[in-house]
């Protein structure tokens, strides 16, 4: 339990990490234009992007230290989530037209 919340550290973390992805985004677009511009797509793939990042640092730590092991398997969802999105960038990456 993280800060009174019930839930998995690393579930709540990666959907954390998702949002500032957006975050960071949103305000990368309004510097660089000075306006605000919202394109559901760029958006869709910040937080995608953003939420791969902690469970593949996790397993990227997991050898080292032990007790992630059964945080690992107990965070399906994460795990999942960066399993599909890794596996739709390497079908991309295949059929990658030269």
């Amino acid at each position: 339990m993280l800060f009174g919340a019930d839930g998995n550290a690393i579930d709540m973390a990666t959907i954390g990490a998702g949002l500032l992805a957006v975050a960071v985004g949103l305000i990368r677009a309004w510097l660089k234009e000075r306006r605000f511009s919202y394109d559901r797509s760029k958006t869709i793939v910040d937080f995608l992007n953003g939420s791969t990042v902690v469970p593949f640092a996790v397993l990227l730590a997991s050898p080292f230290w032990k007790f992630l092991a059964t945080e690992i398997m107990a965070a399906k969802i994460s795990l999942g989530l960066a399993g599909g999105v890794g596996l739709l960038f390497l079908i991309g990456e295949i059929f990658k037209k030269p």
